[in-house]
C-alpha cells in the first residue's frame, strides 16, 4: 500500500503538529532516561545531559565520550489489539457467506478502528556523544514513524456488490516515517551555588537549555 507525497507530507505535519501531547513523539537519549521514563532531567550525572539537561554538563571533568539511544512507541486506543483481533478472523468464511454469525464482529471491528486517534506513534534518537568538562557534542538520528488504519465505513454489506459489498472493503493500515540527522552544541558551567547553561543548538532544529540549580552539597 502506497502514499501520494502529498498525503505523506501532510501526515507527517499532523504527526509533528501532535507532538506537545504525545509522549512518545519526545526521544529519550540513553539508558538512563529511558530507565526513569524520561524524567532524568534533575537527575543526569553524563554527557548525556545536552539532551535533557545542558546545565548539568558543568559538574562533568575532563573528557567523556558516550554511544547512547533511546526509543518509546505508544499504542493508542490499542490499535495493536484490535488489528490483531480483525487478522483473527476467519475472512474466507465470512467473505462466503458461511459465518454470518461473525459478520458483526467484523464491522464492529472496523468501526472500532475509526476511533480518532488510534495509531501506533514511535520515536528515537541514535547518536554520539563527546564532552569535556562543560563543552559537550553531539551527532545521530532522529527517526519518528507512525502506524495508522484507513477506514473503509461504505463497504460493509455482506454479500453486496462493489459499491457496498464487504469483499470489497479497503480498510488497512498504512506505515509512514521520518528521519533526521541532526548535531548537537552545548555548554554548562558552574558557581560555587549553581549550575548554568548556555543555549544549545541543533540541526535542523533543537530545544533552549533553561539554567538549573545544582544539587545541594
Amino acid at each position: 500500500m502506497k502514499l501520494t507525497r502529498s498525503k505523506r507530507f501532510l501526515l507527517t505535519i499532523l504527526m509533528l503538529a501532535a507532538a506537545g501531547p504525545v509522549l512518545a513523539q519526545f526521544p529519550w537519549a540513553g539508558a538512563r532516561a529511558t530507565g526513569m521514563g524520561g524524567a532524568e532531567v534533575a537527575a543526569v550525572n553524563d554527557n548525556s545531559a545536552i539532551y535533557a539537561n545542558p546545565a548539568a554538563l558543568g559538574s562533568l571533568e575532563g573528557w567523556n565520550f558516550q554511544i547512547l539511544a533511546g526509543a518509546i512507541a505508544q499504542n493508542r486506543n490499542n490499535l495493536v489489539g484490535k488489528a490483531v483481533d480483525l487478522s483473527g478472523l476467519p475472512w474466507d468464511e465470512i467473505l462466503d457467506g458461511q459465518r454470518p454469525d461473525l459478520v458483526p464482529v467484523a464491522i464492529a471491528g472496523i468501526v472500532g478502528l475509526a476511533q480518532p486517534g488510534t495509531s501506533v506513534i514511535a520515536s528515537g534518537t541514535a547518536g554520539v556523544v563527546a564532552s569535556y568538562k562543560g563543552l559537550a557534542f553531539s551527532i545521530g538520528d532522529v527517526p519518528y514513524a507512525g502506524i495508522y488504519p484507513t477506514i473503509d465505513l461504505q463497504h460493509i454489506v455482506p454479500g453486496g456488490g462493489p459499491d457496498n459489498g464487504l469483499q470489497f472493503n479497503t480498510t488497512g493500515l498504512f506505515l509512514v516515517g521520518l528521519s533526521a540527522r541532526e548535531a548537537r552544541l552545548a555548554y554548562g558551567g558552574k558557581s560555587a551555588r549553581s549550575s548554568w547553561a548556555v543555549p544549545s543548538g541543533s540541526c535542523p532544529a533543537g530545544p533552549i537549555s533553561r539554567p538549573a540549580a545544582s544539587p545541594a552539597t
